[in-house]
């Protein structure tokens, strides 16, 4: 005969199981049933949102700044090949 122990710990596991799958087809259900779209629709009049960015101008007087220019490069390029990390103290096993 189990000890009263066990089987409570045996019926809280299965009442934790229960709820899991009850509020995960919860959830499934509801992002399931909602129509989310990241990109908004377009308008009726053909206008659509990108025709804000129709005049942007991009500055690329930037790269001739002395400030780009005396960027430098540390370290190896490219990165040397070999095992990155540290090593797994379970791959033993």
């Amino acid at each position: 005969m189990p000890n009263q122990t066990t089987r409570q710990d045996r019926l809280l596991a299965i009442l934790v199981l229960i709820i899991g799958v009850v509020v995960g087809y919860l959830y499934y259900a509801q992002v399931a049933s909602t129509n989310v779209s990241i990109f908004p629709p377009l308008k009726a009049d053909g206008n659509d949102s990108l025709a804000k960015f129709k005049n942007v101008n991009l500055n690329f007087q930037i790269f001739d700044s002395t400030n780009f220019k005396s960027l430098k490069t540390f370290g190896e390029v490219p990165v040397p090949t070999g095992q990155p990390g540290k090593p797994d103290i379970f791959g033993s096993f």
